[in-house]
Parts: structure tokens; sequence; C-alpha cells
């Protein structure tokens, strides 16, 4: 298989992470821009002798540059997660680069499964509901949950077309795994598009499982 197959709602929520992530650390680095320029006018003027405030302010700048730089290169790089409805602990488990393979083919996999009647993998994708707008009363935004059932039908077909000795083929066996795992105890699931540059907590997965109103 040749790279660059990512379907193009995967893609287009990969950009979304990546503008995302552009505009909170440019925020930053703008406020301290400003923060530095308003010390140094201040330093000129005599409000303080001690060069200190300016001194601390480029530091501070010269880290959130370094920050966003870093964040910048692998904003870039997306994978697929799967979120299962419901405590985590008793599913199989993922391995560290799980995703990356399936969202890189993502295009031909969906065509794959289209081919044989079933459901693309694209389909079964949540909006992040980390991405949206609280509501007046606080509440996140519910994840748009999918059938486990209907996901592992289509992900066992894309099982026989892909070779046993690629990483595309270990991650579809291992969300398989996962979602055998959900459908046994009767939970949903949703796929989401993650950037290695957008970390999560205990919480933000919470918030993603809609356990957190």
């Amino acid at each position: 298989m040749a790279a660059g197959e990512v379907s193009t709602p995967f893609e287009h929520s990969r950009k979304a992470k990546y503008r995302s992530t552009l505009r909170n650390h440019g925020k930053t680095v703008a406020g301290f821009t400003i923060l530095l320029v308003l010390m140094i006018q201040a330093t000129e003027q005599g409000l303080w002798e001690s060069p200190w405030p300016a001194a601390v302010c480029t530091g501070l700048l010269a880290f959130a540059i370094i920050n966003a730089a870093g964040a910048f290169t692998v904003a870039g790089r997306a994978y697929v997660a799967i979120v299962i409805e419901g405590p985590t602990q008793d599913l199989p488990p993922l391995g560290e680069k799980f995703g990356r393979a399936l969202f890189r083919f993502s295009g031909r996999l969906d065509d794959w499964a289209r081919g044989a009647g079933l459901a693309p993998l694209s389909e079964f994708e949540s909006p992040d509901v980390m991405m949206g707008k609280r509501s007046l009363t606080g509440h996140w935004p519910q994840p748009q949950w999918h059938d486990s059932a209907v996901l592992l039908a289509s992900v066992e077909h894309l099982l026989t077309r892909v070779r046993p000795d690629i990483p595309l083929r270990e991650d579809l066996a291992e969300l398989a795994a996962r979602l055998r795992a959900a459908v046994a105890r009767g939970s949903r699931c949703y796929l989401l598009i993650e950037t290695l540059a957008n970390g999560a907590n205990l919480k933000v997965n919470a918030i993603r499982r809609g356990e957190v109103p």
C-alpha cells in the first residue's frame, strides 16, 4: 500500500486539530511578546531600574516559542483513537503506536469496506467534544456514539484484506479486540482523530467517554 491515502473526513479533522494548536500557542507567544514590550517600555521610562522584569519576560517568551515550535512539529502527525463507552480497565490494551497506520491508510480502508457493502471507518468518527463549547449550564457537548457491533463487522472484514506483516494489521487486530470487548458488555464506541500535540489526562478522557456532564 502506498502512503497518502487518508480519508477526507479524517484529514479535515486533522487540519482542524492543527489549526487549534496554532491558535492556542500563537496566543501564548503573542501574550508574552506584549508583556515583554510593556516591561521594556516601563524600564526605559524609569518606572523601575532593575532589568530583571524584562529579563524574566524574555525567558518566558523564549520558552513559549520553543514550546510552540515543538508542538507545531508534531501537530501534523495524526492517529485514530478508539473511545469505548464506560470504564476502560477491562479492555484489551493498545500498542504505543496504535492508530497511526489506521489514519495513514484510512482512505483505502474506507474503499474496501464500501466495496464489501459495509460501513467505512470514517463514518464512525465523532467530533472531539474538547474542541466544542460548553453550554451556558457548564455542560460539555456529548460525543456522537456508534454501534460497536457495526464497526466490528467492518474491521473484521478489513482484517481479511491486509497482510499479516505490516503495522496496519496490528492496528486492525487491536481495534477488533477492543470492539469485541465493547460488544460483549453492550458498550457503544466512536473513533476520534488525535495528533501527537494533543495530550489527554484522566478528566479529558472521562469527558470524551461522556462520563462528565
